[in-house]
């Protein structure tokens, strides 16, 4: 057993790729269009929603989890945005766990 990194599921220079992809769920699940609408719902501290170890694994997908008052106001609470292994794959690196899935 191993404590699971970011580096055994992508290589670094795609984690700039995958927080996007969190940016965009996150604004899918929210149903608005942009960052500012992001902000109106509480979302002030965007900067900080970014790929984190703080992250699990479900049977479909990765979840990465944000503490409230993280990257939203606290009344939001705790932040969950899941990324389904089938979009992550394109991020594969040749030692990654996600070749698991």
């Amino acid at each position: 057993m191993k404590k699971v990194t970011l580096s055994d599921l992508f290589l670094n220079e795609d984690n700039s790729l995958v927080t996007q992809m969190l940016k965009t769920t996150l604004m899918e699940t929210e149903g608005v269009s942009s960052e500012d609408d992001l902000n109106q719902l509480g979302y002030y501290n965007l900067p900080n929603l970014s790929v984190t170890s703080n992250f699990y694994f479900t049977d479909k997908g990765i979840i990465w989890s944000y503490a409230p008052g993280e990257i939203a106001v606290t009344s939001v609470g705790e932040t969950t945005i899941m990324l389904p292994f089938e979009e992550l794959m394109r991020f594969n690196n040749e030692n990654s766990l996600l070749s698991r899935f």
